[in-house]
């Protein structure tokens, strides 16, 4: 009777572990866009562009990064969970049904961690950023 029990727990544990790296990867790659691309966006704002447009635009940048990971992960998991029913540890297979959710759940924490960083886009001063070249 531990042995399932064992298992979950460390299913949640290696779960946990990459949410919090898919977490953390996706900030990286959202503040990484966001200095990358500060002088276009200082001079998009200097010419008038609104801040909810820069945001928009670090935030696009994530998301499809984001989505194509989600569906990537989705399409080699399926058969994966599909050959861990033939494992004798009593797994039951997962419903087709779990890998367009577990997108949707992976997708919602990118847009989360993407946040931060494309907020950060708003607070970007135009003209310091004119004078830095």
């Amino acid at each position: 009777m531990q042995q399932p029990r064992l298992l979950m727990g460390l299913g949640c544990i290696v779960a946990s572990t990459l949410l919090a790296l898919v977490l953390v990867g996706t900030w990286a790659l959202a503040r990484m866009e966001l200095g990358e691309r500060e002088r276009e966006l200082g001079i998009r704002m200097a010419v008038g562009c609104p801040p909810t447009q820069a945001v928009r635009i670090i935030l696009l940048g994530s998301a499809s990064w984001a989505l194509g990971g989600a569906l990537l992960g989705a399409l080699l998991g399926w058969p994966l969970t599909r050959s861990l029913g033939a494992i004798p540890w009593h797994i039951a297979e997962l419903p087709l049904a779990f890998a367009p959710a577990a997108s949707l759940v992976v997708s919602g924490i990118c847009f989360l961690a993407a946040l931060g960083p494309a907020l950060g886009a708003v607070t970007l001063d135009a003209r310091r950023l004119l004078r830095a070249e």
